[in-house]
C-alpha cells in the first residue's frame, strides 16, 4: 500500500506522487492499492474549490486504475468520500456511466460511513460541527452538483482531466477496463 497521508499530509506535491509511484514500479511493488489524501482540495471536503494542482493529481489516478494488472483495483482515501469519490466519479464518467448512476453509487458511501471515532478525535466543537456538516453533504445531490460543476467550468470530466495532462489515448481506457471481461 502506498499513502500520501503519512508521508506528506497536505504538503504533498505532484512530484511526490509521481516519485512514489515510480519507486513502487521500479521495486516491483505495483500500484494495486494507493492512497492519495488531502492534497487536492482547498479544504477537506471542498471539491468545488480544488487546489490548482488537483487535476494533475487526478490524472495520475485514472491511468493507475486502467493500466493496473487484471483484477480489482482499490482506490481509497481517509473516508472514501472526497478524493476517492471524485476519482471514482471521473473514472466512471469516462467509462460512460450516466451522472445519475455515478451519483447513486456515491450516495452509497453515506450509508457506510461511521463518523463517531472521527468526531471524538477532533479537538473542539467547531471542528466537530464542520465535520458533521461535511458528512451530511455526502449524497447523490452533492455528486450531481460536482459533475455539473465540472461540466460548467471545464466542459466535463474528460476536459478537466485533459487540462490536467491526461493523454487523449487514456480517455477511452476506463470504458474498456470497466466494461470488458478480462
Amino acid at each position: 500500500m502506498w499513502c500520501t497521508w503519512y508521508g506528506h499530509w497536505d504538503k504533498v506535491t505532484d512530484a511526490d506522487v509521481i516519485e512514489n509511484l515510480e519507486l513502487s514500479e521500479r521495486l516491483g511493488l505495483g500500484a494495486d492499492m494507493f492512497l492519495i489524501d488531502d492534497g487536492c482540495e482547498a479544504e477537506i471536503g471542498d471539491w468545488l474549490e480544488p487546489r490548482p494542482a488537483s487535476a494533475r493529481r487526478h490524472v495520475t489516478v485514472v491511468p493507475a486504475i486502467v493500466h493496473a494488472p487484471p483484477g480489482a483495483t482499490l482506490v481509497h482515501c481517509h473516508f472514501g468520500k472526497d478524493r476517492t469519490g471524485l476519482a471514482s466519479a471521473l473514472t466512471l464518467t469516462l467509462a460512460g456511466v450516466a451522472s445519475a448512476d455515478v451519483a447513486e453509487d456515491y450516495a452509497e458511501t453515506a450509508a457506510r460511513l461511521s463518523i463517531d471515532a472521527h468526531l471524538a478525535a477532533l479537538p473542539g466543537e467547531a471542528e466537530r460541527a464542520r465535520s458533521r456538516r461535511l458528512f451530511a453533504e455526502v449524497g447523490a445531490g452533492t455528486m450531481l452538483a460536482t459533475l455539473a460543476h465540472l461540466d460548467d467550468r471545464y466542459g466535463g470530466a474528460a476536459a478537466y482531466l485533459r487540462e490536467g495532462g491526461l493523454p487523449p489515448a487514456d480517455l477511452t481506457l476506463p470504458r474498456t477496463r470497466l466494461t470488458t471481461d478480462p
